[in-house]
C-alpha cells in the first residue's frame, strides 16, 4: 500500500511515544520540532479542531519537498510538496488524522494487510524515527538536543571574562540563531506568553505584559485585543525583515491601546512631583505603571525580565552585521543611533527584580522550540554588573529634575522596583519605597484619604461572633464607588469582596461624614495572622484605586486583586482568641482625616456603624 506522508507527520502523541508511554500533548506545526523532518502533507481537506467544529486550511506556505519521514521505512509520498496547517488546526490535528487513519484501517475502508498494519504499529512503538511522528510540542521530550539546551556547556569560555570581553564573547555563543518572521512571531507568543504555562499549547489565552492581563489569543491584531510589542522599540534600530526586528526574546503580547500609549518611551520612572507624570500609565495598564511624556514605567514583575531583555538585545546586536545599527544602551537615548535607555533604571531592576520561574521558562521554550538560542543574562544575572558595572547607587526619576534615593518619598524611590502608586480618594497622587527580593514591597498612601476603614472586630472567645468592619467617608466622597477586598494573610489572595452599597448596618451621619458598617456570620473575618483588607475606589468604566490595603496581626502582600504587588501597613493592635466578644479595634482621636487618628484596642466598648468611643470627628 502506498501510506500518505500526511498521515505519518499528523500522527497523534496520544497513543505513543518512543519509550510506548501514553502521550497527550500534540506537535505543533509551527514549532521547530515539526521542521526536524521534511514531510508531506495531503491537500486542503476540512479538518476538525478541539471543539469539532469543521476547519480548512489557509494562509499556507508551501516549501520544497524533501524524503518524507517513512520513506526509509517503504512507504511513498503522494505528494511532491508539503503545506503548513493554519494555527487554528495545530494542536489537534495530528490526533484527528491518526484517528481517521485507525477509522479506515479496522473498517476496510483502505486495503492493507495485517503485516502491513502490524508493520506500522511497530514503527509507531519502536522506531526513533517514526517515534518523530508523536513528539510532543515541548522540546523536552524531543529526542535532537539543540546545543543552547546544554545550559552549563553553552556558556562555556565566558569563565573569568568581564567587560568588553565578556560581552563579545556572549554575543558570539547567542548569534546565528533561527530566524522567525514577524508574522510567525504571533503563533510563538501564543506559546511563550500564554496564560497556563503548564499547557501553553491549550492555553486559550496569553498574558499581555503592560496590563498583566490574560486576553484570548483570538483577538490578536483587533481593535479590541493584543498585538507584538516589541520591548526594544522599532525606531532604536530595528529594521524591519531582518533579525532583531522579530526577536522572540524582545517580543511580548500588549494591549493595542497601552501599546498605542506607550509608543517608543524609554524604560524608566517619573516623579509623582513632575505634574505631567500619570498614574497608571494608561487607562488600560496594571495599576503600578506610570508615564510621562519621555519614559514608561512597567508593572513592578515585569521590570526586571524587560531589562533583561533589552540587555540580551544591547549584546546580540552589535552592529557587526552589514546593515545592522549597535544597538547601546544609555542613559542619554539618541534614537538615531539605535540608543535606547534609560540604562539607570533598568539595571537597578534587574538587580532588585531577579529571574522568575515563568521568565526561565520562556527562555528555555526561545531555546528549545524556536530560535535555538538564550537569553544569558536570565540564566547568569551575575553577567551584567561584570558588562555594565555597579547598579547606581540612586536613580533619576525623569521630570523631577533630582535623583531618588532609597525612601525619597518624592515619588518611585529606589532600591527596589518602582511601586504601584496609589491616589487616595478626592487627594493627589503618592508613593512609597518597594521593590523585590529581599526589599520591601510598596505599600499604599494613605495619610490624605478622605475614606478609611476606622474600626473591626474579627476574633473572640469562644466561636466567633458579632464580627464587623466599618468604614468612614468623607464629605464630597461618592461612596457607591468604594468597595473593601479581603485578602488572605496565608497566600496573599482575595477571599472576599462587598461594596460599601451592600453594607449590612445602616449609615450614620456625623458633621457631615458617613460611617458604614457591615456584620459578617460567624467565620466571615479570618482570625489572623497577617490577613488584610483593601479599600478600593472604582468609578463606573473607570480604573481601580486602592486607597488603603491594611492588615492584623502581621503584613502580607497581596498576590491578586486591585492590591496586587502591595504591602500591607500592620495596624499595630490585634485581637485573640482570648478577647471579649463585644470588643474591638478602631480609631481614636480628634481630626477629619485618617492619619489624625490612631488605632487602639476598645475593651467591650465595640460601636459597629456608629462612631467609636475616643474618636471626634470634626467639622469637615
Amino acid at each position: 500500500m502506498a501510506l500518505l506522508a500526511s498521515d505519518c507527520s499528523l500522527m497523534s502523541a496520544r497513543g505513543f511515544t518512543a519509550g510506548g508511554r501514553p502521550q497527550t500533548h500534540f506537535l505543533h506545526r509551527s514549532s521547530p520540532l515539526a521542521s526536524r523532518t521534511s514531510l508531506s502533507t495531503s491537500p486542503a481537506a476540512p479538518v476538525s479542531d478541539r471543539g469539532g467544529r469543521a476547519t480548512t486550511r489557509a494562509s499556507r506556505r508551501t516549501r520544497p519537498a524533501g524524503q518524507i519521514l517513512c520513506r526509509s521505512h517503504g512507504f511513498e509520498s503522494a505528494s511532491s510538496s508539503r503545506t503548513d496547517a493554519t494555527e487554528s488546526e495545530r494542536g489537534n490535528h495530528c490526533n484527528g488524522r491518526l484517528e481517521a487513519l485507525q477509522e479506515s484501517l479496522t473498517t476496510g475502508q483502505r486495503a492493507v494487510s495485517k503485516a502491513t498494519a502490524a508493520l506500522l504499529a511497530a514503527l509507531i512503538t519502536l522506531t526513533p524515527t517514526a517515534a518523530a511522528c508523536f513528539a510532543p510540542w515541548s522540546a523536552e521530550a524531543a529526542a535532537t538536543k539543540f546545543p543552547c539546551e546544554d545550559v552549563e556547556q553553552y556558556y562555556a569560555g565566558t569563565q573569568g571574562l568581564k567587560g568588553e570581553a565578556l560581552k563579545a564573547k556572549l554575543h558570539d555563543i547567542i548569534k546565528g540563531h533561527k530566524v522567525y518572521t514577524y508574522t510567525e512571531a504571533w503563533d510563538a507568543l501564543k506559546i511563550l506568553d500564554a496564560a497556563d504555562q503548564s499547557d501553553p499549547a491549550k492555553s486559550r489565552d496569553v498574558v499581555e505584559i503592560y496590563t498583566r492581563r490574560a486576553v484570548p489569543k483570538d483577538t490578536q491584531a483587533t481593535p479590541e485585543g493584543w498585538n507584538r510589542e516589541h520591548l526594544w522599540p522599532r525606531s532604536y534600530g530595528l529594521t524591519q525583515g531582518r533579525p532583531e526586528f522579530s526577536d522572540l526574546h524582545n517580543l511580548r503580547p500588549a494591549d493595542v491601546n497601552v501599546n498605542s500609549a506607550r509608543g517608543n518611551k524609554w524604560f524608566g520612572e517619573c516623579s509623582s512631583t513632575d505634574d505631567s507624570c500619570l498614574v497608571p500609565a494608561n487607562r488600560e495598564a496594571a495599576a503600578d505603571t506610570a508615564t510621562n511624556k519621555d519614559v514608561w514605567t512597567p508593572p513592578s514583575e515585569m521590570r526586571g525580565d524587560i531589562a533583561r531583555a533589552l540587555l540580551y538585545m544591547a549584546v546580540r546586536y552589535d552592529g557587526s552585521v552589514p546593515g545592522e545599527l549597535d544597538l547601546e544602551l544609555s542613559d542619554n537615548p539618541k534614537i538615531a543611533e539605535g540608543q535606547m535607555g534609560l540604562l539607570s533604571p533598568l539595571l537597578k531592576w534587574h538587580s532588585v527584580d531577579p529571574p522568575s520561574s515563568l521568565e526561565a521558562t520562556r527562555n528555555n521554550r526561545v531555546c528549545s522550540l524556536y530560535q535555538h538560542n538564550r537569553n544569558p543574562f536570565v540564566d547568569h544575572p551575575e553577567f551584567v554588573p561584570l558588562i555594565w558595572g555597579a547598579v547606581p547607587a540612586s536613580v533619576p526619576a525623569v521630570g523631577s529634575g533630582a535623583a531618588l534615593g532609597a525612601g525619597s518619598g518624592t515619588g518611585f524611590s529606589l532600591p527596589g522596583a518602582a511601586p504601584p502608586v496609589a491616589a487616595p480618594v478626592g487627594g493627589g497622587s503618592g508613593a512609597a519605597a518597594g521593590g523585590a527580593g529581599g526589599v520591601a514591597a510598596p505599600r499604599v498612601p494613605g495619610g490624605q484619604a478622605k475614606a478609611w476603614f476606622n474600626e473591626i472586630h474579627y476574633s473572640n472567645e469562644g466561636p466567633d461572633k458579632n464580627e464587623f468592619i466599618e468604614v468612614v467617608v468623607s464629605p464630597g466622597v461618592d461612596p457607591s464607588t468604594l468597595s473593601i477586598y479581603l485578602y488572605n494573610g496565608a497566600n496573599g489572595k482575595t477571599y472576599g469582596k462587598l461594596p460599601l452599597s451592600k453594607f449590612s448596618l445602616p449609615p450614620t451621619n456625623i458633621n457631615g461624614f458617613v460611617v458604614y458598617g457591615n456584620m459578617y456570620a460567624q467565620g466571615g473575618l479570618q482570625n489572623g495572622p497577617s490577613d488584610g483588607m483593601a479599600l478600593v475606589s472604582q468609578p463606573t468604566n473607570g480604573a481601580a484605586t486602592v486607597i488603603q490595603f491594611l492588615s492584623y496581626d502581621g503584613e502580607l502582600v497581596a498576590v491578586d486583586g486591585p492590591a496586587k504587588g502591595f504591602k500591607s501597613t500592620d495596624i499595630g493592635v490585634k485581637e485573640t482568641d482570648n478577647s471579649p466578644a463585644e470588643s474591638a479595634l478602631g480609631l481614636t482621636g480628634v481630626g477629619k482625616k485618617y492619619e489624625d487618628f490612631k488605632w487602639s484596642k476598645f475593651n467591650k466598648n465595640a460601636t459597629p456603624g456608629r462612631i467609636n468611643v475616643s474618636q471626634t470627628l470634626a467639622n469637615y
